[in-house]
């Protein structure tokens, strides 16, 4: 299931379910806006911070991609008790 913002058709949440219809895992997208001179904030496509939770393990995953012109950093596991 997708939820889409009706204003900019853009997708903002999955829910994704197993073979068995079972809750599987959500997806939220945060979009990033940008402010555009004489427009105003406007969606930056294919710029946004992701959060997956994995509802059958009680997992979850952020990921955020790098901001314009910034370096794009990896971390393999976080410190721990993070």
């Amino acid at each position: 299931m997708v939820y889409v913002d009706a204003a900019i058709y853009a997708q903002l949440w999955e829910d994704l379910y197993d073979k068995k219809l079972k809750p599987d895992r959500s997806i939220a997208l945060f979009l990033r806006a940008l402010d555009i001179p004489g427009i105003g904030p406007q969606d930056s496509s294919n710029s946004m911070v992701y959060g997956i939770w994995d509802v059958q393990t009680n997992h979850a995953t952020v990921f955020a991609e790098a901001g314009d012109y910034q370096p794009f950093y990896v971390k393999r596991s976080a410190d721990e008790g993070f």
